[in-house]
């Protein structure tokens, strides 16, 4: 009976140990893309976006910044294994037809889990703000930059054209010097140009049946149902069946990543990215299994930059012939304006021609400039009319996470008792029914010699 108890006690001590209580506490998110210049994205953009909002929430730098916000006193040691942590143990599903995010975090106390609940909503805030702001500053950066270029252009036409004004006034012809170092301008452009024009036709040639090829299976799927675990790119388009045209096209178009003029897009980036998704679904594979529903997200990451770089590539002959035909037609206007400059030191009419020619160029340009400051004036209205701290994405917190009380917790003199008490009764019954099993075992043996004997007598009798 002692025995007993103290086993039951011993095993009720285990279960103590081994009992991890955490409580789990919720939000629900509703996460939405305001209307914005860019007009209605498209349905597989919208299908993707809130697996995408996500991952983001889910990101380590969206979970460190929030452990940074509840748990100041972690180094940057500690900070990086709570945030394997924190990820083990946070749920963010899509609620399906809706554009709700359900945020599931379970911890020691139901307190604890709330906060870092309300520290991830704003940290995915923050990182929405900063990742806008950096968008605008680029946009805005570039459309500058062009409308720098178009007013340097626009300067040195109207430059050229004052210049024709004054020989046609003078009846004669611009002296040698300004004849000579604008020819010599034309010449170097036109070198720079031809230049260009030779290194897009070899790159399309290079690239032309590749491209073609990939663009007439463009029909086809891009990634096939419940296989972008092991990588689309790996299994379908760099084997030598299926696209295996890919990898020459994407080096021909990475041979013209220095050549910003041409407008094409390098493939390094998407590779990149493609890279690191690709990398991130094998370790949710790995930590998780290949059939955990967080790797649908992950999954649809790797198949948009899967297909992001298949279109590059199908679209890449397309592009490249944009940019020759840009070129040419550059080329064309710069061997003419070399032409006409030739022939101004000759004729005195081909001086009225050019300066026609120059008010239509700078027509066009003040045309193209206009409509430059236009788009960056909108631009600008459009940023500055949105309230401070407004962004895209609008997040609002339909359901906070609310901290509840522990309805049951195991106190371990609770568990101690009832460990005893169980260990007693089940001793006490082994009292009780000890006799009774002893006085069957005892009477087995001569059961079984009376049938023997009994046996035997049959026997003899039958003999």
């Amino acid at each position: 009976m002692l025995g007993t108890t103290v086993a039951a006690m011993i095993l009720g001590g285990i279960l103590i140990k081994t009992i991890e209580p955490r409580q789990e506490v919720g939000a629900k998110l509703l996460v939405e893309l305001r209307s914005s210049t860019e007009g209605k994205s498209s349905a597989a953009r919208e299908k993707e976006f809130l697996p995408t909002q996500a991952e983001v929430i889910r990101s380590p730098s969206v979970i460190s910044s929030a452990i940074r916000h509840v748990e100041p006193e972690f180094t940057e040691a500690e900070i990086d294994i709570r945030v394997l942590q924190v990820a083990e143990q946070l749920q963010v599903d899509p609620l399906a037809g809706t554009n709700i995010l359900r945020v599931r975090y379970a911890d020691e106390t139901s307190q604890r889990a709330a906060d870092l609940v309300n520290a991830l909503i704003d940290g995915y805030r923050e990182y929405l703000s900063v990742s806008e702001q950096q968008q605008k500053q680029e946009i805005l950066h570039s459309l500058q930059g062009r409308e720098s270029e178009l007013q340097a252009v626009l300067a040195d036409l109207q430059l050229e054209h004052d210049q024709l004004m004054v020989a046609r006034a003078n009846g004669t012809t611009t002296d040698g010097q300004t004849s000579a170092r604008i020819l010599a301008g034309l010449e170097e452009s036109l070198a720079t140009t031809q230049s260009r024009r030779l290194l897009l036709e070899r790159t399309a040639d290079q690239i032309h049946a590749g491209g073609k090829a990939l663009l007439t299976k463009a029909d086809s799927p891009l990634s096939p149902t419940g296989d972008s675990s092991h990588g689309f790119l790996a299994k379908r388009t760099f084997d030598n069946g299926e696209n295996g045209e890919l990898p020459s096209v994407l080096q021909n178009l990475a041979s013209l990543s220095g050549e910003s003029w041409t407008g094409i897009q390098a493939p390094a980036g998407l590779e990149t990215n493609l890279a690191d998704a690709t990398r991130r679904v094998n370790e949710l594979t790995v930590a998780l299994g290949p059939q955990h529903p967080e790797l649908l997200a992950a999954r649809a990451t790797v198949t948009r930059y899967e297909q992001e770089l298949l279109l590059l590539a199908q679209t890449a002959p397309a592009r490249i012939q944009l940019a020759l035909n840009s070129q040419r037609i550059q080329e064309e206007s710069l061997q003419q304006r070399y032409d006409g400059h030739l022939r101004l030191t000759r004729e005195a009419e081909v001086l009225q021609l050019k300066e026609s020619r120059k008010l239509e160029e700078i027509s066009r340009a003040e045309q193209a400039s206009e409509s430059l400051q236009a788009e960056l004036q909108q631009y600008r209205l459009a940023h500055h009319s949105m309230p401070a701290g407004q962004v895209g994405i609008a997040v609002t917190v339909l359901e906070p996470p609310i901290p509840a009380p522990r309805l049951f917790a195991a106190n371990p003199m609770i568990v101690m008792g009832i460990s005893g008490l169980l260990g007693l009764l089940f001793g006490v019954s082994l009292l009780v029914i000890m006799p009774q099993i002893s006085s069957r075992l005892s009477r087995l043996p001569q059961d079984g010699l009376r049938q023997s004997v009994s046996g035997l007598r049959a026997e003899d009798a039958c003999s």
